[in-house]
């Protein structure tokens, strides 16, 4: 499948390295680079698999989406759990809604007054 620079988020390839974290520490960019130029072995020494690219403005850059293409192919039993991978806007947009649900419950709960206590 092809990058769609209008509907997916772009990244920077020094940005996927950062997220690919080896013992605390970021992948180094030519690791990056080499899964762009010559990809990785896919599930039983299968087809190579590389990570879509594009260049944009001198720069070359992939999108999260296509991230999330590369790694489903190199572990397609764990289809489903990369799918369910949130972004970062993704988990702040939860984050958000999952606050202002908490402030509502605080408000409905405020006006009907306190539960009563047991005695």
């Amino acid at each position: 499948m092809a990058i769609n620079l209008l509907a997916e988020h772009v990244l920077d390839l020094a940005e996927v390295a950062r997220v690919f974290r080896v013992n605390g520490r970021p992948r180094h960019l030519t690791t990056i680079w080499r899964w762009v130029t010559q990809g990785r072995a896919g599930p039983g020494g299968g087809r190579r698999v590389k990570l879509e690219t594009v260049r944009l403005g001198g720069r070359t850059v992939t999108t999260e989406e296509a991230v999330r293409r590369f790694l489903t192919a190199l572990n397609p039993d764990q289809a489903e759990a990369i799918a369910s991978l949130r972004t970062p806007q993704e988990r702040l947009a939860a984050s958000e809604d999952a606050a202002r649900e908490l402030a509502r419950r605080r408000r409905s709960r405020g006006a009907r007054g306190k539960a009563p206590s047991a005695a």
